[in-house]
């Protein structure tokens, strides 16, 4: 085992921490093909966006019926990976729905499968957590290991390795067999927190009992932050670091030398998610609400309040795709006007862009890819 500088886990003590890391040049970014969606927010640098442009109107290319409700999504490769509360996953043949392969497992995965190049990796939630690499292709398993903590907090695939944040310490292992590269042993709990890859650093958002604030294992010590974080951070193409706040004010910074410097007051609902393209971002509010705040920090508001919204916008080209609790799926263009509605009979839970169409995750288990309209019905496939 490897333990970093004495005085940075001092330092830490207070801290609700996160984990795990890849980076551009200093860890690695996942490699995959175009359309892929590794992981939450896409990819590292969680801008849940895609250059891709979906076409309007949408018609169903198939319906798969999962047997459980929805934990995460993931895809890549010609593969979706559904991952199901009652501990089951599957793979899924993204042009026919057809499921692939599938596995039982012993609990529910304590975070969302992570995908790098054809390797599918699993955080299992035991009193031992079990860390498991399968074939994307297939569903076998490669190999399995046991780590010696409980209650795993979040998982990263990247070219490097795989990083794990349990209860206890952020692992570092490989990817190919599993073995434990390196360790980090913070005093102090993990709670909550967030990830993502700036100048090539792994860079944590956490909240903790002294604050909040932003912190990499290559920093002497963390940025306390004002406010807490709530929705982000992701990165600019000008590789600024963007979040929101509970209280919906957006925040950037420039370097880590810097200080955070405001984008956008306070607003009057809390961020379901942000997104960017270029250096463009939308503020997503759970009310419904969607601004558009330019890097000079003008906004525009291109949406008012409607309805109740919980999960982070998906900006594609020229639209804004935004997914209402009650079910609606919505098209916003930039410049605020609707273009597309599409009700579906469940709210989705998830949505990721695939070359040009768009599957759902619905909260009854349900799985729909929406491509541009074309004459031929949609088969429903269903679980045994």
């Amino acid at each position: 085992m490897t333990r970093r500088a004495h005085k940075l886990l001092v330092i830490l003590l207070p801290l609700v921490l996160l984990a795990g890391c890849s980076g551009y040049t200093h860890f690695g970014e996942p490699a995959g093909d175009g359309g892929d969606w590794l992981m939450s927010g896409g990819g590292v640098r969680r801008c849940n966006s895609g250059s891709e442009k979906i076409a309007a109107p949408l018609s169903e290319v198939w319906r798969f019926q999962a047997a459980d409700l929805p934990w995460g999504m993931v895809a890549s490769r010609g593969v979706a990976v559904y991952a199901g509360l009652s501990r089951g996953i599957l793979g899924l043949d993204v042009e026919t729905g057809e499921p692939l392969w599938n596995w039982s497992l012993p609990a529910t995965p304590a975070d969302a499968p992570a995908i790098n190049q054809d390797s599918l990796y699993l955080a299992i939630d035991l009193p031992m957590t079990e860390l498991w690499c399968l074939n994307l292709p297939d569903g076998s398993r490669r190999w399995r290991m046991l780590v010696e903590d409980s209650h795993p907090r979040a998982l990263l695939a990247t070219d490097d390795g795989i990083w794990l944040l349990t209860n206890r310490a952020l692992l570092h292992y490989n990817g190919d067999d599993g073995e434990l590269l390196d360790e980090w042993e913070p005093p102090g709990r993990p709670l909550l927190s967030q990830l993502t890859l700036w100048n090539g650093e792994s860079i944590l958002v956490f909240r903790g009992i002294k604050g909040s604030g932003l912190w990499s294992p290559d920093w002497e010590e963390p940025l306390w932050l004002e406010g807490e974080p709530a929705a982000g951070p992701l990165v600019t193409e000008s590789v600024q670091l963007c979040w929101a706040n509970r209280d919906g004010s957006l925040w950037l910074l420039d370097n880590k030398e810097a200080e955070p410097r405001s984008l956008l007051e306070a607003q009057n609902t809390p961020p379901a998610g942000i997104a960017c393209q270029g250096d463009r971002v939308a503020l997503l509010g759970r009310n419904g609400s969607l601004v558009l705040v330019e890097p000079t920090g003008e906004a525009t508001q291109l949406r008012e309040a409607e309805a109740i919204t919980l999960a982070p916008p998906l900006w594609l080209g020229e639209l804004i795709w935004i997914i209402e609790a009650e079910g609606d799926l919505i098209a916003c263009s930039t410049e605020g006007e609707v273009v597309y509605r599409h009700p579906l009979e469940s709210a989705p839970q998830a949505l990721t862009p695939l070359d040009g169409s768009l599957l759902l995750s619905l909260n009854d288990g349900t799985q729909l890819l929406l491509s541009p309209t074309t004459e031929e019905a949609a088969p429903v496939l269903e679980t045994d």
